[in-house]
């Protein structure tokens, strides 16, 4: 039974394997495995994305070069592709509105609607409720 290892009379009952290393190689109380630490200068994923996003670019805009945000631009550019009717851009920003565009400008105050506004919603609810194929049979 002996595997090679030469074992001290007083540790004779420590078999040393999987998850058990040899009492002399483990960590000492008080020492860690990392004593030097993170290093200062070391910056996280999410504060190097929001330096990257912060980084001011220049935009061509009606003949004129501006410097804004490129987070900016990146939604702008969103916005733009958007109104060219790019299917995955719109799904995108349509996510985006519902997730982060309620503010007090875009919220619908259903007490400022007049009776035209209303009437228009209220029969566009009826088409939506009124799918074909789903008409309850008869008898039901």
């Amino acid at each position: 039974m002996n595997s090679g290892h030469s074992k001290t009379p007083a540790a004779s009952d420590y078999e040393i394997g999987y998850g058990r290393p040899p009492a002399a190689t483990r960590f000492q109380p008080g020492q860690s495995g990392n004593p030097l630490g993170r290093p200062k200068g070391a910056r996280s994923i999410g504060q190097m994305l929001q330096q990257a996003l912060n980084r001011r670019v220049p935009v061509h805009e009606n003949g004129r070069e501006r410097r804004i945000r490129l987070q900016d631009a990146i939604i702008q550019g969103l916005v733009n592709d958007a109104a060219r009717r790019n299917h995955n851009a719109l799904r995108l920003l349509f996510s985006l509105l519902d997730r982060y565009g309620q503010s007090g400008e875009t919220a619908i105050n259903l007490g400022e609607l007049t009776a035209d506004d209303s009437a228009i919603i209220e029969r566009y609810i009826s088409t939506l409720q009124q799918v074909p194929g789903d008409a309850p049979a008869e008898g039901e």
